[in-house]
């Protein structure tokens, strides 16, 4: 059974084959095309793949093979066109249009008689920004400009592709017909009315048509002024040159213009020399420069340096720093002319760099450097009583000489009111305290919100101001003693009170005292019922203005009172502990009821006097226990004596002032200090100059 089985699958296989194989014919192939593989006729059997299409790039739109058109269209990779060759793809080579030169060429002019139509566009692709390199014959948009002969006008194309930028010079012969002058004249005059006069601002031309006309400013120097009108400024007047194209029917006349730009006023100065000065601020914290200058170069202002701290110095060729590392506030004054700004910094952990020795050599040098500046104060009789200041005038004369020692000025008491006296006639040196002899405590919380938070009273006593006054007393009689004694009759003897009072009286030959520093006066006009007010807790010093004069006979020197208080200022400061922080004008206490001390703020000199106190709080702090000698000779005399008495009138407190000569004379200066074994000196020349009187 189961060879009979095996018979009979092999006769179903044997039969199957028969059935499926073409034993009938031979295959008749039809050869294979683009899109079918060999074939055959009968059967359709097929043998292969299809051919496929043939094209000879990527771009060939019909099959080479078949010639059927590509279902899904190929797309050229087109190279931008360049000066010398058409756009050509990348892939198949195949170029289009023309080289930009050739396209260009055919449609610009090569002869204008009005106003041309300059092509913008190139192969209608690329964009085209025309330059004129001959303004005097035509403008960049194709104005032609009016000239008596024929002239050539040369412009320059400029046209970006893709990747590049290619540029092309045209020569066109421009011939202008004739024009009506009058017509452009006359609106030459309407535009130029905003440009007659020297400006410091920006210009706004008139852009609107006049007449038929219309105008186009064009500068021939854009770093002075624009062509829109902006100008640039520097330290000196310039002239700029618009020339000004009025334009009628597409023909323009060409007018040279000047505008004159001026310098920078002195406002401008100052203000744009502020973030210069920040940046040598900035640098003089990094260590990057290790002076401050005394000149803003870039606008020729003046700059003048002050910090709260008086131990630090600040010279052209010095800085002075603390001996000990201090935080500190450095204050710039930017002053040209007559305008000043102050531009304030805090600066941290300055100083700590010098040593005593180093600190005391230049100190010694600074000593030497001495300029004589006497003053006149001119005044005018008020029709009340008063005289009251007008100007001041600076002369070689009866300038200040200063042969400081290390002390505390000398103060005569001889008119010192004692107030624990019981026969007063008026107690007026205080209003809410009246005859107290002791300042308030001051709370934490005003001291916080008045200097910084954590500010401590710099003393025991409660001094926390000095108050500088000027008398306004111009006579020659109202000298410090003599304030000194009107301040005690009030108090003792005239039957009259006077509210008003102060502790000092200063001139240019003594010091008076009136009232104990613990004492509260009456001068700062802001009350003494609130703790901490420049009554309260301040000492007033007046400085006498008493000058008609030169010497002791004929009235003060107001030179003189400057330096001899600056003495006593500094004494006071050394003695409680303060800084410039403490040192204020009656001003500043009360600016709304008095402009005092006077004098000072019309000259603009406060910041001056500050830093004649910072030399003698230098001398008395740091030359404290030297010896100070000061060595003076002159061609003609040999010894200090005889230089002081021959060329000096003398003062107090180691001021003398020199007399007018008639020929300029040199002392020979010389400063020695010996200090803990030491010996430190330095070297100057003083001159003497002779007044010039005007003819």
């Amino acid at each position: 059974m189961k060879k009979k089985g095996f018979f009979i699958t092999i006769i179903f296989v044997a039969m199957l084959l028969t059935l499926t194989s073409c034993k009938k014919h031979n295959h008749t192939w039809l050869e294979a095309t683009c899109t079918t593989p060999k074939t055959c006729s009968e059967c359709h059997e097929t043998e292969g793949v299809a051919l496929g299409h043939l094209y000879d790039s990527e771009c060939d739109e019909i099959c080479n093979r078949c010639n059927e058109p590509r279902q899904a269209s190929a797309e050229h990779d087109w190279h931008d066109a360049t000066d010398t060759k058409p756009a050509t793809c990348s892939k198949c080579g195949q170029t289009k249009d023309s080289s930009l030169k050739e396209a260009l060429d055919e449609l610009v002019p090569q002869e204008a008689f009005s106003k041309i139509t300059l092509p913008t566009t190139v192969l209608d692709q690329y964009q085209i920004t025309w330059e004129t390199l001959t303004p005097d014959v035509m403008l960049d948009d194709g104005v032609i400009v009016y000239n008596e002969t024929p002239k050539t006008a040369t412009m320059k194309a400029t046209i970006k592709t893709t990747n590049d930028s290619y540029t092309f010079e045209y020569d066109i012969l421009v011939t202008a017909p004739e024009i009506n002058k009058g017509i452009y004249d006359r609106a030459y005059d309407y535009y130029k009315s905003k440009f007659t006069k020297p400006t410091g601002k920006d210009v706004t031309f008139i852009t609107k048509d006049y007449n038929n006309c219309s105008v186009r400013y064009i500068s021939l120097d854009d770093s002075i002024i624009t062509s829109d009108g902006k100008i640039t400024q520097t330290i000196h007047d310039q002239v700029g040159i618009i020339d000004v194209y009025v334009i009628n029917d597409g023909i323009a006349i060409c007018y040279r213009s000047e505008i004159t730009i001026l310098g920078f006023t002195a406002v401008q100065r100052v203000q744009a020399s502020v973030e210069e000065v920040n940046t040598i601020v900035e640098q003089f914290k990094n260590k990057e420069i290790s002076l401050l200058p005394f000149t803003e170069e870039t606008y020729g202002c003046t700059l003048i340096w002050r910090t709260n701290i008086p131990d630090m110095l600040i010279l052209e060729d010095a800085v002075l720093t603390p001996l000990v590392k201090t935080n500190l506030t450095l204050e710039c004054t930017i002053r040209y002319e007559n305008i000043s700004q102050k531009v304030t910094y805090e600066l941290t952990d300055i100083g700590g760099t010098l040593s005593e020795e180093e600190y005391l050599e230049n100190l010694v040098k600074y000593l030497t450097r001495i300029t004589l500046k006497g003053s006149i104060n001119y005044v005018r009789d008020g029709g009340d009583g008063q005289f009251y200041f007008v100007s001041q005038e600076r002369t070689n004369s009866y300038g200040v000489l200063d042969l400081a020692q290390p002390v505390a000025p000398s103060v005569n008491t001889k008119w010192l009111i004692d107030v624990t006296r019981n026969d007063f006639k008026h107690r007026f040196f205080g209003s809410g305290h009246l005859g107290t002899s002791y300042k308030p405590d001051v709370s934490q919380e005003w001291l916080d919100n008045r200097f910084y938070t954590g500010y401590q009273m710099p003393n025991e006593q409660n001094v926390l101001w000095i108050v500088v006054h000027e008398t306004a007393m111009t006579d020659p009689i109202y000298t410090s003693e003599a304030l000194g004694h009107l301040q005690y009759e009030y108090a003792f003897e005239r039957e009259e009170a006077r509210e008003a009072s102060w502790n000092y009286q200063v001139d240019a030959y003594d010091i008076y005292q009136s009232f104990g520093d613990d004492v509260i006066c009456w001068h700062a006009s802001d009350g003494t019922y609130t703790a901490g007010s420049g009554n309260n807790n301040g000492i007033g010093i007046e400085m006498c203005v008493n000058q008609f004069g030169n010497d002791r006979s004929t009235g003060g020197n107001y030179e003189g009172t400057l330096a001899n208080n600056a003495k006593l200022v500094a004494s006071l400061m050394l003695k409680y502990n303060l800084t410039f922080d403490n040192v204020g004008r009656h001003y500043d206490f009360a600016p709304d009821k008095k402009q005092c001390p006077n004098y000072l703020i019309q000259t603009d000199r406060w910041e001056e006097f500050l830093e004649m106190v910072r030399k003698e709080y230098l001398v008395q702090k740091y030359l404290k226990g030297a010896t100070v000698e000061y060595q003076l000779s002159t061609e003609g005399y040999s010894t200090t004596d005889a230089v002081l008495s021959q060329y000096f009138a003398t003062g107090c407190n180691g001021l003398y002032y020199n007399k007018p000569v008639t020929a300029q004379v040199d002392i020979n200066f010389k400063v020695v200090v010996t200090k803990d074994g030491k010996v430190y000196s330095a070297n100057s020349i003083v001159n003497l100059l002779p007044d010039v009187k005007e003819e």
